[in-house]
């Protein structure tokens, strides 16, 4: 039995399924980003590319709102 744990390795079942999770947060956020596209494209301000938006205004985005959750709620 110890012979064959050191042939083919340690079982990885209990990380299945982070894998199944990963992906579909990586699917997620393609969808997100493809209905960003589509709505700068539509909204004719600019004809960036989705990487144009991933690398520029994404990471604008993320520093304009990362603030926000420290921010006391108002009622």
């Amino acid at each position: 039995m110890r012979a064959a744990w050191w042939a083919f390795g340690e079982r990885n079942f209990n990380r299945f399924g982070g894998c199944l999770g990963k992906n579909s947060t990586m699917g997620k956020n393609l969808r997100l980003l493809d209905d960003l596209h589509v709505h700068i494209l539509a909204s004719r301000e600019s004809s960036s590319g989705r990487d144009t938006i991933r690398m520029e205004y994404l990471t604008l985005l993320k520093e304009m709102t990362e603030p926000l959750p420290t921010l006391p709620k108002v009622v």
